[in-house]
């Protein structure tokens, strides 16, 4: 009987990182480090790609969050939070 070939690439969890992706995140970093060390050293420069991570990161969480203001809801008025759960929605109160 002919053993087949796994395919793991498929079945990989998205922490585990192949030669190809890990190559592909050095290939990144060393083009930065040699655009931006010149003007920031290392340090400067470490400290710009965590500061682009950070602004990136609270700009996702702030566009991501605008649609879930909370809007005011006329025929839910004045009601305790329980009671708007435990009633069905086709229901007139």
């Amino acid at each position: 009987m002919a053993r087949r070939k796994s395919n793991t690439s498929t079945v990989r969890s998205s922490t585990c990182y192949s030669t190809r992706e890990f190559a592909w995140i050095s290939s990144f970093y060393i083009r930065y480090f040699i655009i931006f060390g010149h003007f920031y050293g290392i340090f400067g420069t470490l400290g710009l790609i965590y500061l682009v991570k950070s602004l990136e990161s609270r700009w996702i969480v702030y566009v991501t969050q605008m649609s879930h203001v909370p809007m005011k809801m006329s025929r839910e008025e004045n009601r305790d939070w329980l009671s708007t759960q435990s009633i069905p929605h086709n229901a007139v109160p």
